[in-house]
Formats: structure tokens, C-alpha cells, sequence
């Protein structure tokens, strides 16, 4: 275990973050994405805190969901905190819009395999 929180946590705090983004762009478009600084800033955070408690699990547990592409999640989290100054709009939304739907039907079923949390 990395930390003191365990990877159940972790997980736990990825699809907390999804369902946050999920409500946030409900009925939104990539227009109020570029125009919304609080929705933007608001989206970002959590897939900053996404990228974040990825890189926080233990590796057997990341390897028991390939679906996910672990590593790129994490480079977008680098992305988005070192490179905060060429944040893509049109980048955030794809990932929005195209990924955040398959990562958490895997994040589910990875949580369904993880022992509770202590």
C-alpha cells in the first residue's frame, strides 16, 4: 500500500471526481467550457484529482483493470498542473465527452474487486 489511505480510497475518489465532472457538464457545451472560467477551472480540478489518486495506487491493483490506460491519465493530471498555461479546450472535452464514460463503467468494476475499506 503507497499511503495511508489504500487504494480502495484512492478509487473511490477517481469516481467521486467523474460523477462531480459528470454533473458539472450536464447540458453543457464545449462553448460554455471556453467561456465558463468556473467550469472550466471546476473540470480541471477534478481531473487533476483524478490523474492524482491514479498515481497513488498500488500497481497489482492498476494492472486488474488494462482497460484503463493508467499512464495517460497520470500525464494528463502532469499536463494540467505543470503545464496549467497550455490547458486545450478541445482536449478537456474530448476526454469529458469520449473517456470519462468508459473509465467509469472500468473504475466500477475495479472497485467491485477491492476489499472495503478498513
Amino acid at each position: 500500500m503507497r499511503d495511508r489511505l489504500g487504494d480502495r480510497i484512492r478509487v473511490q475518489h477517481i469516481l467521486e471526481a467523474v460523477e462531480l465532472i459528470e454533473g458539472f457538464m450536464m447540458a453543457r457545451s464545449i462553448e460554455d467550457l471556453a467561456q465558463d472560467a468556473m467550469l472550466r477551472f471546476a473540470v480541471v480540478k477534478q481531473l487533476e484529482v483524478i490523474g492524482e489518486a491514479a498515481s497513488r495506487i498500488a500497481q497489482e491493483t492498476l494492472d486488474a483493470e488494462p482497460a484503463i490506460p493508467w499512464k495517460q491519465v497520470v500525464f494528463m493530471r502532469h499536463v494540467l498542473v505543470h503545464d496549467y498555461y497550455r490547458v486545450d479546450i478541445p482536449t478537456v472535452w474530448s476526454t469529458v465527452t469520449n473517456d470519462l464514460g468508459p473509465l467509469k463503467q472500468a473504475i466500477l468494476r475495479l472497485l467491485a474487486t477491492l476489499p472495503p475499506a478498513p
